[in-house]
This record gives structure tokens, C-alpha cells and sequence, in this order.
């Protein structure tokens, strides 16, 4: 299992091993990777400082600090497709959970994301149902 502090801008990821809790490196060895998704043209998503450094070369397929926005009717279009908060917050979940098993060189069965405080119980049922949706 892995524990991921889902901050506004930053997230952690996290295990409890034989000799205790332990920091989980992200793909590119770094403990904090920034709440950023960006869209090649080729479609291939990128998240952290990977996607950050796409916002030079195209800005308009970047898009920052959407957990801010989970729970809420938000959306974004990126190349004639809409994503919503918890799309994107999926799909970064869902990188972040490969990143973590390579780091570890092992599967991992469970990801535990804290969410926002502002959260009240029935918005935290929500964007939870949402975002263990899995795509097909």
C-alpha cells in the first residue's frame, strides 16, 4: 500500500516498510512532484516536473493546481477534449501509482490519498467514487 498526500500543489508519496515509513522518489528521483498534467501531441500524458517544463513550449497543453478544484463542476479543454478535476487527479493517481512501483520494483495493490480538509463527508464520498473509477 502506498499513502499519497494529495496537497494543492505538491504530493508525496509514501510506505510503512520493515524499518518504517518511507518516502517513495517519483520518476525522476525527486520526493515532491508538482500537481501538473501536460498532453503531448501525441497524446501521452505527463505529470511533475516533466509536464511543468512542456509549459514553455506549449502552454496551452499544461494545466496546473486542479486538485484545487476536485468536487466542483470544473473543466478544462486541452486539444478538443474536456477533462474534469477528477479526471485529471485519476490519471495522475494512476502515473504516480507506476512511478512508485518501479521505484519500489513491485506492484502495489492500494493507493490511500488524503484529500483536502474543506472536504465534507458526502464531497469526500464523491470525488473518492470518482476517482476509483477506472477507465476502459
Amino acid at each position: 500500500m502506498v499513502g499519497i498526500d494529495l496537497a494543492s500543489n505538491n504530493c508525496i508519496m509514501s510506505v510503512f516498510g520493515p524499518s518504517g515509513p518511507a518516502v517513495v522518489p517519483n520518476a525522476e528521483g525527486d520526493t515532491a512532484t508538482p500537481i501538473a498534467v501536460a498532453f503531448a501531441e501525441s497524446g501521452e500524458m505527463v505529470i511533475g516536473k516533466a509536464a511543468l517544463r512542456q509549459a514553455i513550449r506549449n502552454p496551452d497543453r499544461v494545466i496546473v493546481s486542479f486538485v484545487r478544484h476536485l468536487g466542483t463542476d470544473w473543466t478544462v479543454e486541452v486539444a478538443s477534449a474536456a477533462y474534469d478535476a477528477q479526471d485529471l487527479t485519476r490519471s495522475f493517481l494512476e502515473q504516480l501509482r507506476k512511478s512508485a512501483e518501479a521505484s519500489l520494483a513491485e506492484p502495489i495493490g492500494t493507493v490511500v490519498a488524503a484529500v483536502p480538509a474543506r472536504f465534507d463527508e458526502a464531497t469526500e464520498v464523491r470525488v473518492a467514487t470518482r476517482l476509483s473509477e477506472r477507465r476502459t
